[in-house]
């Protein structure tokens, strides 16, 4: 009977800790990364949240993610992002933001995530140097060329060759951007990277490409992009195959045989439920 009640007690408290824990689950820790992008005309601060669900970590939607720079302060709030489905968020600099930043050597950036019901507390931060990416675009015996030139202001204001860093040479396109002459180049002791256009590459209708110079991701720069627009495609004209009558094509141009045919199929349909009903309604009028 002892062991009985015992047994009994144990399964009683089991099932107030698993009640309890349902009433308060344990928040999720997560885990944050920050990245830091730079073009020509925008600087932005890209965040992508995880959170620990079931001992994986998954994408975590919805969170609000404060970013600052320098330091972590009601001062050097740079702004407030909420993630997306995928858990990723992007903030752009505002134009007084991206002049602040341009005119320091050295910039430190934090992405903090408060305490909420949900969730565990997090920061996390990155240093990123300025770095000059620049990019000449020309033709030398009949070969179209891009060189780029990855440099580093020092003090008294000279430009010091950054060499071993990845560059990757790349054409937009409508899906991703296309690789050219592989997958990156490393510059030189000059700091200097350079690669061939190919040929024969299709542009658009008069044959411009936009041309994208990139440090992807790098330790020290984050990811920074140069571009410009050449006429070295070829010229093509992409006519838009849904403005014909096609199986994929909207409705309006829908192929004629198959609009008879699914009109004739709702006809007959149409028919016999007519029909029947007909025939029902002869049938009710004999009985009576």
């Amino acid at each position: 009977m002892k062991t009985i009640l015992t047994l009994f007690t144990a399964l009683m408290l089991s099932g107030f800790t698993g009640w309890a824990y349902l009433q308060n689950p344990e928040k999720a820790p997560v885990r944050i990364y920050l990245e830091h992008f730079k073009s020509l005309d925008k600087n932005q601060l890209s965040v992508r949240v995880l959170a620990k669900i079931n001992k994986r970590y998954k994408p975590a939607s919805g969170v609000e993610v404060t970013l600052y720079a320098t330091e972590i302060s009601a001062t050097q709030l740079v702004g407030t992002i909420t993630t997306a489905n995928d858990g990723t968020g992007i903030y752009t600099f505002s134009k007084e933001q991206r002049e602040v930043a341009e005119s320091t050597k050295t910039a430190t950036y934090y992405a903090v995530v408060n305490e909420s019901e949900k969730f565990k507390a997090k920061e996390t931060k990155i240093t990123i140097r300025q770095v000059n990416l620049d990019a000449r675009y020309f033709i030398e015996d009949s070969v179209k060329q891009i060189q780029v030139y990855v440099t580093e202001t020092d003090s008294v204001g000279n430009k010091v060759p950054q060499k071993k860093v990845k560059i990757k040479f790349l054409v937009e396109r409508p899906l991703s951007p296309l690789p050219i002459g592989g997958d990156y180049h490393v510059t030189d002791k000059k700091g200097s990277a350079s690669v061939e256009f190919p040929d024969d590459l299709p542009g658009g209708a008069e044959g411009y490409v936009k041309l994208l110079v990139r440090i992807v991701e790098n330790d020290d720069y984050g990811t920074v992009e140069v571009s410009d627009v050449k006429q070295w495609g070829i010229p093509t004209f992409y006519s838009d195959i849904t403005a014909k009558r096609s199986l994929w094509a909207s409705g309006a141009n829908v192929p004629i045989p198959l609009l008879i045919g699914i009109f004739s199929l709702i006809i007959v349909v149409w028919g016999m439920i007519f029909y029947m009903v007909y025939k029902i309604f002869m049938i009710r009028k004999l009985g009576m």
